[in-house]
């Protein structure tokens, strides 16, 4: 699902990685000839040490006293507002995040497996991949102010639920606004988040690699993949049209 909007055209290739953590490593060669895959990021390292920004700026952590080395961010994570300061950073190669996809087909931006609200005094969790685009997007910060936020809670390392709140707070965000609005020199390592505690058929994950290869701005990358099984990439990845 595209959000609506003109694309934004680039001349430049951005450099992309995409890991699925469930999965076993992609083969470095395919038996039937097609050609191997490029490493952007290990081409990067030959020239040197690679920086990277963990979902962003940094993680947030709630509830960690002030100086925590984990509660440092002023940025809420994987929002545009911290992919955006850490591009700005010439020292940054490339930013880390999580992938998901909505119950809709739409990759968004999200570390953890729910998403912890507050209704009526008691406190609701929702996992990430069952809400719809909308839904997902009314949580925290609202790009427009007609729109009613929805609180964004977080568990704290002791088990508390808190308010996650930011010194600097930002929307939450898909996929392809991230390609559309991050500098293209700043290289993705994209993670495509499964939860561990669930058994996934293959269909589902076969779906939710193509909805993000399907996201408008691909074509303009040089990807690499990793820890992606077979049955997963034969289909979707060789099909698509990324740099090789």
């Amino acid at each position: 699902m595209a959000l609506p909007g003109p694309a934004a055209t680039r001349a430049a290739v951005r450099l992309c990685r995409i890991a699925a953590s469930a999965s076993s490593y992609l083969p470095s060669a395919a038996a039937d000839g097609r050609r191997e895959l490029e490493l952007p990021f290990a081409l990067v390292a030959e020239r040197g040490m690679v920086v990277g920004g963990h979902r962003g700026m940094g993680m947030n952590a709630v509830g960690a006293p002030p100086g925590a080395r984990f509660g440092a961010a002023r940025e809420r994570e994987n929002t545009l507002l911290s992919f955006g300061r850490a591009a700005a950073h010439a020292a940054v190669a490339f930013v880390e995040f999580d992938v998901q996809v909505t119950k809709d087909g739409c990759p968004i931006i999200f570390h953890d497996d729910f998403i912890l609200t507050q209704g009526t005094g008691a406190v609701h969790e929702r996992r990430v991949t069952d809400l719809l685009l909308e839904d997902f997007l009314s949580y925290g910060p609202q790009r427009e102010s007609c729109k009613v936020s929805k609180p964004l809670l977080r568990r704290a390392g002791d088990g508390r639920v808190l308010n996650w709140t930011t010194e600097d707070d930002d929307s939450l965000c898909t996929l392809q606004e991230a390609f559309q609005r991050v500098s293209p020199r700043l290289g993705f390592n994209i993670e495509l988040k499964f939860d561990d505690s669930i058994m996934y058929h293959r269909k589902d994950l076969q779906c939710a690699l193509k909805a993000v290869l399907q996201v408008q701005s691909f074509p303009l990358l040089r990807i690499e993949l990793s820890k992606v099984s077979i049955d997963l990439h034969s289909d979707s990845v060789y099909s698509h049209p990324f740099q090789h």
